[in-house]
């Protein structure tokens, strides 16, 4: 199973947050063809956890700082998260800024731009 942690940012204090999550399923191990990204509550929530300790690791042994990523991951049967690409010229690509303030009303550049991280925990309640 395949993660695009997508709007990811080191902020000034080089804190990492993710302004999206997606996931997409492939056919086999083999197959890489980015064809259907999903997203919902319990897809975050289920792995919002993990993936921010992945994203804190990684800001503790990056020094960079004021950086919009796009950030993909795989994570193993196991648990294990194996990252797949760290590429800033993604940031926020391919549609999913649509995504992410369709599904759930994040403009993933104001996250950026503003270094506001979503609040989870307070996203999916009524307006």
């Amino acid at each position: 199973m395949d993660f695009n942690i997508f709007g990811t940012a080191l902020t000034p204090l080089r804190k990492a947050f993710a302004a999206s999550y997606l996931k997409h399923e492939f056919s086999s191990a083999a197959d890489v063809r980015d064809r259907l990204y999903l997203t919902s509550k319990e897809i975050i929530e289920g792995n919002l956890v993990r993936f921010q300790g992945f994203l804190d690791r990684i800001s503790e042994l990056v020094l960079l700082k004021n950086l919009p990523l796009h950030v993909e991951v795989r994570v193993a049967k196991s648990g294990e998260i194996f990252p797949i690409e760290f590429n800033p010229m993604r940031f926020a690509g391919w549609c999913t800024t649509d995504l992410a303030y369709y599904a759930y009303g994040i403009n993933v550049y104001e996250c950026f731009w503003q270094q506001r991280e979503p609040d989870w925990k307070h996203r999916w309640d009524p307006l």
